[in-house]
């Protein structure tokens, strides 16, 4: 299957872009780790794959609109 076409059906069957499915995932999976784990956020951006904890964070608020670190704090209110 070429490139072209994989991109094509990828995009007709899951409405995204194989690259836009892809952020998605990570930052899916770059919300879970702070709510679960104490990883620091560059421990997180290594993890799901963007690189540094400057991708992360761009990338991170781009789609949630807040910062990893205010993602944490909604989920450690109250903890010891």
């Amino acid at each position: 299957m070429s490139e072209r076409t994989f991109h094509r059906r990828f995009c007709e069957r899951v409405g995204l872009s194989p690259l836009a499915w892809l952020r998605d995932q990570r930052i899916a999976r770059a919300k879970e780790l702070p709510e679960t784990s104490e990883l620091s956020v560059e421990d997180i951006a290594r993890r799901v794959g963007l690189g540094t904890a400057t991708n992360l964070r761009v990338q991170f608020r781009r789609a949630t609109n807040v910062s990893p670190r205010e993602h944490r704090r909604s989920f450690t209110f109250g903890r010891d």
